[in-house]
């Protein structure tokens, strides 16, 4: 199975965002977009574990999780991979209290190591995907016409 670790969003924050994502639908019309009963903050993409290695994980990453005191999300900004002027996949930043946010991811990649192969480490940008495949597009002003806060 096909894993990664995530943070799920509170439902009050995914409706307002709907909004949003809702009015960026008629900009980009062709893209695939995420539902948001899918959206969440991903940590750690894992890719094929067996259901073995999967229990494991959950177990190990339960620890990490008792021991993370809360922290303070906001979304604010739309982005994009591989850039705003390239767009391919359309995302909304993560801003706050993003050190603790960091050292969560952090903590999940240092638990899973032992366990998983990972691939090689890519510097970790919070985010939240909204649509994948979007047609290659420059969005460069894209905040400035639809400006995102939650």
């Amino acid at each position: 199975m096909r894993l990664f670790v995530g943070l799920s969003i509170p439902p009050t924050v995914a409706r307002q965002l709907a909004g949003y994502v809702e009015r960026a639908k008629s900009k980009l019309q062709a893209a695939h977009w995420v539902p948001p009963q899918n959206w969440h903050i991903t940590l750690l993409f894992l890719g094929e574990v067996s259901p073995d290695t999967a229990a494991v994980l959950r177990r190990r990453f339960a620890a990490v999780a008792q021991q993370t005191h809360p922290f303070s999300l906001r979304l604010q900004n739309w982005g994009a991979f591989p850039n705003m002027k390239r767009a391919k996949l359309l995302w909304v930043g993560v801003n706050g209290e993003r050190e603790p946010l960091q050292r969560l991811a952090e903590a999940v990649r240092e638990t899973a190591a032992d366990v998983v192969k990972l691939e090689k480490t890519q510097s970790f940008v919070p985010h939240l995907t909204v649509s994948r495949k979007v047609p290659a597009l420059d969005l460069a002003h894209f905040n400035d016409e639809w400006p995102l806060l939650t």
